[in-house]
């Protein structure tokens, strides 16, 4: 992830491509791909959970609801 913000991947527009990261980290483009899926996800989950409390947040996803993000002052 680190790497991935340094190399501008998360800019817009992007300073390199998937690819191009993954060929700069020496690993798959696959490897890399999931690898930032899942530290995404660690980011939003834990974002989601500090902003609605961790249990509105656990009820919310075993219900199978939606989790809005909106302009709530942000």
């Amino acid at each position: 992830m680190e790497a991935a913000v340094d190399y501008g991947y998360y800019r817009t527009p992007r300073d390199v491509s998937l690819t191009e990261l993954a060929d700069r980290l020496d690993v798959s483009r696959s490897t890399l791909q999931y690898r930032l899926q899942r530290a995404e996800a660690w980011i939003v989950r834990s974002f989601v959970t500090r902003s609605m409390g961790p249990v509105e947040a656990d009820e919310a996803v075993a219900e199978g609801s939606r989790l809005r993000v909106g302009r709530s002052g942000v």
